[in-house]
């Protein structure tokens, strides 16, 4: 990987899919440890904004019996 005369550098296909780098994704460059890093930074969809929050169901189990186990109707 080289970078231009302008300072721009190419990511990788395969390194931006692994980790969902896409056009409309921001990056910043730090600083850790001696090491320049590129950080992933915001989400800008709405699935990304919640990932991490929303529980997944258990495998096996639908919907309506998930919503019948948590409000005990």
């Amino acid at each position: 990987m080289r970078v231009t005369s302008k300072g721009q550098v190419t990511v990788p296909k395969e390194l931006r899919d692994h980790f969902g780098i896409t056009q409309e994704t921001d990056v910043e460059f730090r600083e850790e440890r001696g090491k320049l890093m590129l950080v992933k930074i915001g989400a800008h969809s709405a699935i990304e904004k919640v990932r991490g929050i929303v529980k997944r169901l258990p495998l096996g189990k639908d919907v309506d019996d998930y919503l019948q186990r948590t409000r005990g109707t």
